[in-house]
């Protein structure tokens, strides 16, 4: 979950240098982000900006660090001009690795300004899941990581080998060609596609392509040390990115500068948001419920013929009884007062006949009264939720209103309080 803590939270602009296209900020000096995650790599993802902007980072309890966000290689910014966007594309920035399988807290505080574009946790099973509080995505996005041993990367070409396991590579291996005719192709379906490296201590170039795009060439050298071969010297992680792709199927190319290089390829893909609507055990669609409908219809309107039917035919009894009843008494009334006395009833007394017909018409009556009503019909109909449950996650992006693009140092009446903490 995300915590935003103090005032002066605003969303930007979209701006297509941040990671899935917005970001958040705040010139509160009480301003805090608090992230709690579980898993066992973190890594925080932010722009550089032509012009001072700093934070301070931590983990657990450890002692907070300086993030410095100011990109090196830019003139420094006139403050007379207006107030210029990020000139670096979002790339992770701090990381932690090699944590304890376990709940942890990332702790931002505030500098000169808080920047907060996407934090990505990495669980044990070595997927991110990640989450956008973005208009422009529905549902939430799965990072899948995938390794160079993974089938859907398919090697050409000649020179492929697989290199010795070492802890810098990302998952262990590595896989690496000298050939110019060497090349490793990973098709995918997504939004956004991110490229594992590590660093090393002399000259590597790796070729990118992303789709029908400009090929890319991609520095690995490690401008720290000195140029000589060797072993890997800074970790692999996230060297090269494209976010806010459209959802559809996308090819990665990787082909050889000096090396083509194959670590770890990450892409995100979108969850749809009616999975957890078409699995609900307890819907039941329009159709059935009207099938329902139909039957106990049908079934209402035999019941009522029958009745019908039996009514009648005791209606005529009814009447022939009566009839009987009538010419019976006036002959016992001519007979005289001695035949009065005698006890037993005559046989054209129908007695037993009314009884047998009665009882099943005042069946039917029940039947009918107590069938399918058309209460009971809208109680068999449950309507689809309109609340569909959704993934959530360790890729966290955040949700408020629109702003100007950059961090400022004006003050604005238009400040809102935080947006609210998300689950992650």
């Amino acid at each position: 979950m995300i915590q935003y803590v103090g005032n002066k939270w605003i969303k930007t602009d979209k701006f297509n240098l941040f990671h899935g296209g917005a970001h958040y900020r705040s010139e509160d000096k009480t301003a805090q982000v608090v992230f709690n995650f579980t898993g066992t790599a973190f890594y925080f993802y932010e722009c550089l900006w032509p012009f001072e902007v700093y934070n301070h980072v931590k983990l657990d309890d450890e002692d907070s660090v300086v993030l410095n966000l100011t990109d090196p290689d830019t003139e420094k910014w006139d403050t007379s001009d207006p107030l210029p966007p990020p000139n670096v594309p979002s790339d992770i920035r701090w990381q932690r690795t090699g944590l304890s399988d376990g709940q942890h807290t990332f702790t931002m505080i505030f500098g000169n300004y808080i920047v907060l574009d996407a934090l990505v946790y990495t669980t044990e099973d070595n997927k991110d899941v990640a989450h956008y509080y973005d208009d422009s995505t529905s549902g939430s996005l799965q990072n899948v990581t995938v390794q160079e041993s993974d089938p859907q990367i398919v090697y050409a070409g000649k020179g492929w080998n697989l290199n010795d396991p070492h802890p810098l590579y990302n998952g262990g291996n590595h896989a690496s060609s000298t050939d110019v005719t060497a090349s490793a192709t990973f098709n995918f379906t997504g939004v956004a596609v991110y490229y594992h490296s590590s660093l090393w201590p002399f000259r590597v170039t790796t070729v990118l392509q992303l789709d029908d795009e400009p090929e890319e060439v991609l520095d690995l050298y490690d401008h720290s040390v000195p140029n000589s071969p060797g072993l890997p010297t800074v970790e692999s992680i996230v060297r090269w990115g494209r976010a806010s792709l459209t959802d559809g199927q996308h090819t990665l190319k990787i082909t050889t500068g000096s090396n083509a290089l194959v670590d770890a390829i990450t892409y995100s893909k979108v969850l749809s948001d009616s999975t957890a609507k078409s699995s609900d055990p307890t819907d039941v669609s329009p159709g059935s419920t009207e099938t329902a409908s139909s039957d106990s219809g049908s079934h209402n309107s035999q019941a009522a013929i029958i009745g019908g039917a039996v009514g009648g035919s005791v209606g005529s009894l009814l009447i022939l009884a009566a009839l009987g009843a009538i010419l019976f008494h006036r002959r016992q009334r001519n007979k005289g007062i001695r035949e009065l006395s005698n006890p037993e009833p005559t046989s054209q007394w129908p007695d037993s006949s009314l009884m047998h017909y009665s009882t099943p018409f005042l069946s039917s009556t029940n039947v009918t009264a107590s069938g399918p009503s058309p209460s009971a019909s809208q109680t068999a109909f449950i309507s689809p939720s309109a609340n569909s449950s959704s993934t959530n996650s360790g890729y966290t992006r955040k949700g408020a209103r629109n702003a100007v693009l950059s961090p400022i140092r004006r003050e604005e009446n238009e400040w809102e309080p935080p947006p609210p903490s998300y689950n992650a």
